[in-house]
C-alpha cells in the first residue's frame, strides 16, 4: 500500500511532483505506459521516483481543447497482465 495519501481537492504545486510521472505526463501533454524501467525510456529527462514502487503504470492527460483539465493515472501492485493501449483510450 502506498503511504502517500492526498485529498482529492487538495492542490499540489507542480515543484513537489518535479520530475515524477505525473509530472512528466502534465509538462509533455502525452500519455506515459508501462513498467518503471520502460517509462524511463519514455520521458524526456531524468525521473524521480515517488510514491511505492509499482509493477504497472499509466498515466494519460485530460485535454479538452487546447487546456489540460488534469490526469488520469492507474498504477497496479501485483503482477498482472499489463495496461494496454485500450485501457490508455
Amino acid at each position: 500500500t502506498d503511504p502517500i495519501v492526498r485529498d482529492a481537492n487538495e492542490f499540489i504545486p507542480m515543484a513537489v511532483m518535479e520530475r515524477g510521472l505525473t509530472w512528466y505526463t502534465i509538462r509533455d501533454r502525452k500519455p506515459l505506459m508501462g513498467s518503471l524501467d520502460s517509462i524511463r525510456q519514455q520521458i524526456s529527462g531524468p525521473m524521480r521516483e515517488i510514491g511505492m514502487d509499482c509493477w504497472d503504470w499509466l498515466g494519460v492527460p485530460v485535454i479538452m481543447g487546447e487546456r489540460l483539465r488534469g490526469v488520469l493515472v492507474v498504477q497496479s501492485y501485483i503482477e498482472r497482465p499489463r495496461y494496454t493501449r485500450a485501457d490508455q483510450a
